[in-house]
């Protein structure tokens, strides 16, 4: 059995939690290789060996504060996104020196871009949304090699590459406020009672310590620059929406809404910037 990940906000609950487990593992009798247990935290650093409860045994793990892939996705413990962005530019190199020397046409890579080389660079971005600067960056060389090969000029309008009536190639931004959009939609109409509910607490939290009167997937003017949202999903993927500066509104009912009742006028409108 392989890949299988453990989250706990305590050393206690990942013992309860591991307690738990290895009952399923006798009893469906999988295969655990015990000792090749990572456990990435954040409450120490220091790099001595952290003796965990893993029935019947005690496993002694040290800690890892560095990336680790999980399903094809960097993992760290420090939200590092230039880690991120390495990995993106790696993929992206690969596919160039792949293709470069190969003979295909103009619409076979545009197809083997949009239908191959995105999906992938989106799975990777899934937990790390990145700015339009970044995203601009990266399809920078995807675009430069399709100039070179079809025998474009550099000067070449970017236009033409990425209009429908012409080429059609694929966008990094577009592609990903499209995932983003989705990806709201589906978190705040799960079924699941619990990542809903999750959701509502981020998204309340947000709320309060931007002074909104209603709930930012009503209306939201963010304080702050692109920085400061980052290591939270749900605020970098409102922020992104917003600097796309394309017309999208959620249908929010009272409870999601979220609407401040008293007064004319929000707080945030009302105190000096200083104290935002």
């Amino acid at each position: 059995m392989n890949d299988a990940n453990w989250i706990s906000s305590s050393l206690e609950d990942l013992e309860a939690i591991l307690e738990v487990a290895d009952d399923f593992y006798l009893m469906t009798r999988a295969a655990i290789n015990k000792e090749k247990s990572k456990l990435l935290t954040n409450t120490t650093t220091s790099t001595d060996p952290i003796p965990i409860c893993f029935e019947p045994t005690v496993i002694p793990i040290p800690p890892s504060f560095e990336a680790v892939r999980f399903l094809g996705v960097m993992i760290n413990i420090h939200l590092n996104h230039s880690l991120i962005k390495k990995e993106l530019h790696a993929h992206i190199r690969k596919f160039i020196n792949i293709t470069k020397s190969k003979p295909i046409t103009d619409k076979q890579f545009c197809y083997i871009t949009n239908h191959i080389l995105f999906p992938q660079l989106l799975y990777k971005m899934r937990t790390t949304p990145l700015s339009q600067s970044a995203c601009v960056r990266l399809n920078q060389s995807i675009r430069s090699l399709f100039k070179h090969k079809c025998r474009f000029p550099k000067t070449a309008p970017n236009d033409v590459f990425h209009l429908k009536m012409f080429y059609n190639l694929n966008d990094l931004w577009t592609e990903q406020i499209g995932e983003i959009f989705t990806t709201l939609l589906n978190q705040f109409n799960t079924p699941s009672a619990l990542l809903f509910r999750v959701s509502a607490i981020r998204l309340f939290q947000l709320q309060r310590t931007e002074l909104a009167p209603t709930s930012p997937l009503v209306c939201w003017n963010p304080l702050q620059h692109f920085r400061h949202y980052r290591y939270n999903n749900i605020a970098a993927h409102l922020f992104l929406l917003k600097q796309a500066d394309i017309r999208v509104s959620f249908r929010c009912n009272s409870y999601l809404s979220n609407q401040i009742i008293g007064g004319h006028k929000a707080l945030k409108d009302l105190l000096p910037l200083s104290f935002l």
